[in-house]
């Protein structure tokens, strides 16, 4: 859904008007810590459960600091959600999926008479309703290396906010099917190709490759392997002013878009090192005093940006959220679930669940 300069100055200002409401205390513009020249904004949350800082971009700074406040909403809603069932076990439940297709670690011993907390959801496309796990639904303590019984940890996969509740939904069905594209090269690095940054046709790309080279630095972009009909790119930027690996990784169904959108990620994740205030962050500046930010090795087997699938196998005419449906419904035959956060006049915030995804 694009919005013109005005909307989104308008939507900016009332979710501003809100912040309290998220207990958000500042929204500061942070672009000009770094020479890239890319919009970034930070949120300060400081009662925050889990991260007390959000970080936004945008082709402004209204976009950016949109953002920022969107992304700290997102986890104001999903830190204080409460469950709907208390010691329940998914067997007792009768549920229409199999618990193990949400657990996101190997070793879980979560099992179908394991007694779980639980909240309402519904089908994506069909509105059945079921109960999800209430700590596959939450967010909680994404810092801090407390020992957790290995059950179901947190994550912000598949949490999404939004001014309607499509908007929201594709946002995050379109993140579970990216985290799940980059466990996979995690797993796998060989079955990535990586891209030859001087073979880039969008004049946006090239001036920000040049812009690194200018910096004693440089760009790498791999090309990741993704569902059917998608398109993965995992940006990483380094420069000898900040000899920091800083990474982005997006997913779309235009090819172009993902990789724009990763480059600009990578740029977002840079500004946020600089500015050194996210809680998640490890000690970057220590690292760098000691001597352990080297400059990376390059690859020399480079693919060609012409050589890598275009977008003409899609079929153009079905609607992203059909696709998304369909895309994630195929792994395990089950279609995607998600439950409301927050909903309100111009303001969603869901969590989808894609069974068989796992982050």
């Amino acid at each position: 859904m694009a919005l013109t300069d005005a909307a989104v100055r308008a939507r900016g200002q009332a979710l501003l008007d809100r912040r309290s409401e998220w207990g958000i205390t500042r929204v500061a513009d942070i672009t000009g810590l770094d020479w890239i020249g890319l919009p970034v904004a930070t949120a300060f949350r400081p009662a925050g459960r889990t991260l007390s800082v959000a970080q936004g971009k945008g082709e402004t700074a209204d976009q950016a600091r949109l953002s920022a406040m969107m992304e700290a909403v997102e986890f104001a809603a999903a830190e204080n959600l409460q469950p709907s069932l208390h010691g329940t076990t998914a067997r007792s439940l009768d549920l229409p999926y199999d618990i193990a297709d949400i657990v996101p670690r190997t070793a879980s011993l979560l099992g179908a008479d394991s007694p779980l907390d639980w909240v309402d959801a519904e089908g994506v496309r069909s509105g059945t309703k079921l109960f999800v796990p209430y700590d596959r639904t939450r967010v909680f303590s994404l810092t801090g290396d407390a020992w957790r019984p290995p059950f179901l940890h947190s994550d912000s996969t598949g949490l999404a906010a939004g001014f309607d509740r499509e908007w929201a939904l594709d946002h995050a069905m379109l993140e579970i099917l990216e985290r799940s594209a980059l466990r996979a090269f995690a797993e796998d690095p060989s079955q990535a190709r990586e891209v030859d940054v001087t073979t880039l046709n969008s004049s946006w790309c090239q001036d920000f490759v040049e812009g690194f080279l200018q910096h004693g630095g440089f760009v790498t972009v791999r090309y990741l392997p993704s569902e059917a009909g998608l398109h993965t790119f995992r940006a990483s930027v380094w420069s000898e002013d900040f000899p920091c690996m800083a990474t982005g990784v997006a997913t779309d169904r235009n090819r172009e878009k993902a990789l724009i959108s990763s480059l600009a990620e990578a740029a977002q994740s840079r500004l946020t090192a600089i500015a050194g205030v996210r809680d998640d962050l490890p000690d970057i500046y220590s690292a760098m005093r000691i001597g352990h930010t080297r400059r990376p090795e390059s690859s020399t087997r480079l693919v060609p940006w012409g050589d890598l699938p275009d977008d003409a196998a899609q079929d153009e005419d079905e609607p992203d959220t059909d696709f998304l449906i369909r895309t994630l419904t195929a792994r395990t035959g089950i279609e995607p679930a998600f439950t409301v956060l927050h909903e309100d006049p111009g303001l969603v915030v869901v969590r989808v669940i894609g069974f068989g995804f796992h982050s």
